[in-house]
């Protein structure tokens, strides 16, 4: 049977809820007659809500890096010691005083404390500014990851665009450049230039626990210059 094209969207996102409710071990829904008339297929409602359709289902969970040895792993820590002084998300910005996207998370810790490469990588962008980020560096990891490490009171020597970077090498030390209320690190992880949740790419997390926060695609790209 042909489906009209006013219903193929319908059923589609009933069939993929349908999928969703399998794969987490939930029973799908009886199927039933439709109003619409098309038979055996359950109702939206029968199925339940629908995710936005904005929202594609693969950032609706933690996002693992494969090792050179097939086996999954998480970034490593940039500092030996920290406290988590203003998490990924949205908030007031503490000096602007405007809600924005945090799109990192700042790490607070003594200044001078020394910053590493969460992954080997290359050196792609190294800036001094007086506002904003500040002195901060940006690192490519491949397959579309690229980590910042933002508000840095210096950076370690040698240090340039291009350089290769070992897993936990120093990049610079912990200062307070740029818009900052005091020193902290700010770190960033974008996959194909979408901020993802750094401290969920950081440490192990259960598979429900999502990478990111819901619409997060679509605030980042209408502004895409870094609050």
């Amino acid at each position: 049977m042909l489906l009209r094209p006013a219903h193929a969207p319908r059923l589609l996102r009933a069939i993929a809820m349908t999928l969703l409710l399998a794969a987490a071990g939930l029973p799908a829904p009886p199927s039933a007659a439709r109003a619409d008339g098309l038979p055996g297929h359950a109702s939206l409602q029968a199925v339940g809500p629908v995710l936005p359709e904005a929202i594609p289902m693969a950032w609706m969970h933690p996002i693992e890096v494969t090792a050179p040895d097939g086996e999954a792993r998480r970034f490593a820590e940039p500092l030996s010691r920290y406290r988590i002084s203003s998490p990924f998300g949205r908030r007031t910005h503490p000096i602007r005083g405007r809600r924005h996207l945090h799109s990192g998370v700042d790490l607070a810790a003594p200044r001078g404390t020394s910053v590493l490469a969460i992954a080997a990588g290359t050196v792609v962008d190294i800036q001094q500014r007086q506002t904003g980020y500040g002195c901060y560096v940006v690192v490519d990891h491949g397959d579309g990851y690229r980590s910042w490490y933002a508000h840095l009171q210096a950076f370690a020597p040698g240090l340039r665009i291009g350089s290769r970077l070992l897993r936990h090498q120093p990049i610079g030390q912990v200062g307070s450049s740029g818009a900052a209320t005091g020193p902290h690190l700010h770190l960033e992880i974008r996959h194909d230039e979408v901020p993802q949740e750094p401290l969920a790419l950081l440490h192990p997390a259960p598979p429900e626990a999502p990478a990111t926060i819901i619409g997060i695609a679509p605030a980042w790209r209408a502004n895409a210059a870094p609050p």
